[in-house]
């Protein structure tokens, strides 16, 4: 588990404390006797996102990125630990005004639309909750951000049916900006589009992020996307954090062996330029039952010995990083983990 580094800001936007969300799973075991298990999606997360920053949470499918996304919305109860809004208990917040202060632009285009509305009804939602403007009002914002968005007004009365993937998304944007919150979760906001619609939609995205101040948490597999969003990034594997730092520091130097195959699988935009790193070998362990000791010595290539099978590494502070890795000499204390 991986104490973060935190952002320069006195009160970060968003502070995970050892986060944990296990789902129970049950299931029949020997002799029709059932068996009691849970999925450890998250199991032991420490995070924190400055109020004007884009922080990034990168791993493979499957790591827990979605359930801590869904945690910020309030859409999944943590199971353990705390996570803070601006200083206060994400519990102590009434849904109401959480609704207004955090948003969530969503992976799927496609899904996240209802098909049976307008686009004008879709983006005015949230205002027809949270505020008292009557109708001729909310279509005249719903309007001006369908302007900002790249669409026009003329849109507002057109199903999403009658959209492409990339205009949908940038439909999605603007009913989470229509009530102007101070934070966006972003969920792989662009892997179900074509390559040439993507850096479209990010620089939509990196435009609204400077102009209206905003904190970000951007979620993707896709290291290039990270490294062109972001400027601190976590690596995440099988629920626990790796390592955390400055996105370049991260990508020049990577220290944990997972953050060195997961750089050296990413497709390079020039030949030769793919880090000579072997490919990760094996399979994701199950969330079900992960390995005991350090969640990756199963698939590391740099496993130092029995060491990496019994115990779980805590976090060293290396050049200005935080890393969970047995390689990296003796594991600071909590004390010295969280003043860092």
């Amino acid at each position: 588990m991986v104490n973060d580094i935190k952002p320069a800001s006195a009160t970060p936007a968003i502070a995970l404390e050892r986060l944990k969300v296990h789902f129970p799973l049950r299931g029949s075991g020997l002799f029709g006797r059932h068996r009691k298990s849970v999925v450890k999606a998250v199991d032991g997360v420490d995070l924190t996102v400055g109020s004007n920053e884009m922080f990034g949470l990168a791993g493979e499918s499957g790591c827990g990125k979605s359930t801590i996304a869904r945690v910020l919305i309030g859409l999944t109860a943590p199971s353990e630990g705390r996570v803070l809004f601006q200083g206060k208990p994400l519990g102590s917040i009434a849904d109401s005004e959480l609704r207004t202060r955090i948003q969530m632009v969503f992976q799927d285009p496609y899904g996240s639309l209802n098909p049976r509305r307008t686009v004008a009804d879709i983006v005015s939602d949230p205002l027809v909750v949270h505020t008292r403007l009557n109708r001729t009002q909310r279509l005249e914002k719903v309007d001006e951000l369908l302007e900002q968005v790249g669409l026009s007004a003329h849109h507002a009365h057109r199903f999403p049916h009658e959209f492409s993937g990339g205009q949908r998304q940038r439909i999605a944007i603007a009913r989470a900006l229509i009530i102007d919150p101070g934070f966006l979760v972003l969920d792989e906001p662009t892997s179900a589009l074509d390559v040439s619609v993507q850096a479209v939609i990010l620089n939509l995205i990196r435009r609204f992020k400077q102009e209206r101040h905003l904190g970000c948490l951007f979620i993707t597999h896709d290291l290039n996307l990270m490294r062109f969003m972001t400027t601190r990034l976590a690596v995440m594997y099988l629920g626990r954090i790796v390592e955390t730092g400055k996105t370049e520091d991260i990508f020049r130097s990577p220290l944990h062996p997972y953050t060195r195959a997961l750089i050296a699988s990413t497709p390079q935009p020039k030949p030769g330029g793919r880090a000579k790193t072997p490919p990760i070998q094996g399979e994701l362990p199950s969330p079900v039952n992960p390995p005991s000791g350090c969640p990756f010595h199963t698939r590391c290539p740099d496993k130092i010995g029995r060491v990496c099978e019994i115990e779980v590494p805590r976090a060293t502070m290396v050049d200005g990083r935080l890393v969970a890795c047995h390689l990296h000499g003796t594991p600071q204390s909590e004390s010295q983990a969280d003043a860092a």
